[in-house]
């Protein structure tokens, strides 16, 4: 133990009078860098920051060896202490963002030494061609800046005046955040949103009436403000800058990089009309406004941004088929107008002019000059012949119709038109207006050997469909199987009895005709039946009518009046409606 003892006494005795000196240095300055990182889709960024950095030395005279770190940003929340990179020379931190295990984007910062916390905004910079920074911290090349480079201020973890008792909804910040949007208002550590919860006018803030703070509640402000510093004012190209060429701007003049080896800023003059600016490889250049970029086929056209653009797969022109195609590039017509997107909506409008008169609007013509079809300036349309589908879905022809017959003056032999009034479809011909004939219903019936009346045959008429003047025909042929019981036929529209009549054993054919004119309010009829031995037999009848009431439904019944093998059967029946039409 003595020995141990002895051995540090001496290694004591030895660093205290005879160790080399050694120079120790203190730590180097650090710049808090804190903000809120979003994504493009508004939502916050949640992932890594890798920062990078080469050895350079700290104002302090600290060597900062090659080194990175890793930060993690949850919720968009960034927060890191870097040392200053301005005062160094050619001192920067490569920065690159990863989320979800990929790269997403990196940027360069330039950190200046401030004793405020700095947003991104304030240390992003580019790094040109020469290793030179510009943008970020004080230490970048600012072109157009005063000389000594003018820094904002900023408002760190300020406690904004007002009292904090529940109701007071007014505070009051040192200075007017500028710009506006920089202000982070914190409450109780929660970030406050602008416009939501609370108003910036100047320096004074208003809390709407769901966010005054309470009592024991804490309030913080970050926000910059108007920059200060410089010492002169300079030309906007000088000497003072060691990266630009002396010059005085000129109207119209634009700055540009330019020169082998080193590029310096410098000005390019405004180039002559009609003159644009492009690229040779190398420089920007004035050069003929010719744009040589484009798609063979695709036709240029401006876009929402008011950009020259293309898209040669949805507007193109084929120039040896002459054919020009919209919404695709498939030259299958000399005009083809195709829609393909899923909602989209596909309209063709062809507007007259002023002095359109009687000239057609458009004309359809053959290879050998003759017109095939026309659009009237009336908008009547002439064509030679028109071919329609019908299907199962819908017909090939639909006429919407009109409530008045279009007057005797504006028609023409042939003119064909369908009357919404009477239901009624119409023709002109030799001066007159004529209606025509509808059938209603026309079908074979069924059988019965009962001795209970069964329906064989059933017609429906709608309501809205006949009408005063209008007349009703029913046709029907019956046959009677067995020859050795009678039967009964008849007819009824609804409860009421049109014809009957009853049909001896040895009658095995005989038909039913029958006639119905619908007057202001009744409706009055006549029958005839006929039977191959028992001859003919008429009937009248009458009954109360409503023009465009229902009637009916029809109902064409038989049935035999002895049960055994007989069979009554309903061969055919026809109802047609004859419409109303007043010719003086």
């Amino acid at each position: 133990m003595s020995t141990l003892i002895r051995g540090l006494g001496r290694l004591v005795l030895f660093l205290a009078l005879g160790a080399p000196a050694v120079q120790l240095w203190a730590q180097p300055p650090l710049t808090t860098i804190r903000d809120t990182v979003y994504r493009a889709d508004g939502q916050p960024f949640n992932g890594i920051v890798l920062i990078e950095w080469k050895t350079f030395q700290a104002s302090n005279n600290a060597n900062i060896g090659t080194q990175g770190t890793t930060v993690r940003v949850v919720n968009g929340n960034l927060f890191v202490r870097l040392t200053p990179t301005t005062s160094a020379y050619n001192a920067y931190y490569l920065v690159r963002y990863n989320s979800d295990g990929q790269f997403q984007f990196s940027e360069i910062w330039s950190v200046p030494s401030s004793s405020a916390a700095l947003r991104l905004r304030d240390i992003r910079a580019t790094l040109l061609p020469g290793g030179i920074l510009t943008g970020g911290g004080s230490g970048g090349v600012v072109v157009g800046e005063t000389s000594g480079g003018a820094i904002p201020g900023f408002g760190d973890a300020e406690v904004p005046a007002g009292a904090i008792n529940g109701s007071n909804d007014t505070f009051v910040l040192a200075n007017a955040p500028s710009p506006a949007a920089s202000l982070a208002l914190f409450r109780n550590g929660l970030l406050q949103t602008a416009g939501n919860d609370y108003t910036l006018s100047g320096a004074t803030i208003t809390f709407n009436a769901w966010a005054i703070p309470q009592l024991d509640d804490t309030l913080e402000a970050f926000y910059r403000t108007p920059a200060t510093g410089g010492n002169s004012n300079h030309s906007l190209l000088s000497t003072i800058h060691s990266d630009t060429t002396p010059t005085s701007p000129t109207r119209g003049g634009l700055i540009v990089g330019s020169g082998a080896g080193t590029p310096t800023w410098t000005q390019l003059p405004l180039g002559q009309a009609g003159r644009c600016l492009t690229s040779n490889g190398s420089d920007a250049i004035w050069s003929p406004c010719l744009y040589t970029g484009l798609t063979p086929g695709s036709v240029p056209f401006v876009d929402s941004n008011g950009s020259l653009s293309q898209n040669s797969t949805t507007l193109a022109y084929n120039n040896l088929s002459r054919r020009f195609s919209i919404g695709n590039n498939t030259p299958r017509s000399t005009l083809n107008v195709y829609d393909a997107s899923a909602n989209g909506t596909t309209e063709l409008t062809v507007r007259a002019g002023i002095g359109q008169g009687s000239v057609p609007m458009q004309t359809w013509i053959s290879n050998a000059g003759q017109s095939l079809a026309f659009v009237n300036a009336d908008g009547g349309f002439n064509v030679r012949r028109i071919l329609t589908n019908s299907t199962s879905i819908r017909p090939g022809f639909s006429d919407a119709g009109t409530a008045t017959d279009p007057a005797s003056g504006f028609l023409a032999d042939g003119d064909t038109w369908f009357n919404t009034g009477t239901r009624v479809r119409k023709t002109f011909e030799g001066g007159q207006t004529h209606s025509s004939v509808q059938v209603v219903c026309s079908n074979s019936g069924s059988i019965t050997s009962t001795t209970a009346f069964a329906e064989l045959g059933t017609c429906t008429i709608p309501s809205g469909y006949l009408f005063t003047g209008d007349r009703l025909q029913i046709e029907a042929t019956f046959m009677h199987t067995g020859g050795t019981s009678a039967s009964e036929i008849d007819v009824l529209a609804g409860s009421v009895t049109l014809a009957g009549r009853a049909i001896p054993a040895g009658d095995d054919v005989y038909t039913l005709n029958l006639s119905i004119g619908l007057g202001t309010d009744m409706a009055a009829w006549s029958a005839q039946t006929v039977g191959v031995a028992s001859g003919t037999n008429m009937s009248l009848g009458q009954t109360a009518f409503t023009s465009g009431a229902a009637f009916g439904p029809l109902r064409l019944r038989a049935r035999i009046l002895t049960a055994g093998a007989d069979a009554m059967r309903l061969i055919n029946f026809t109802v047609r409606r004859l419409p109303q039409q007043v010719n003086p």
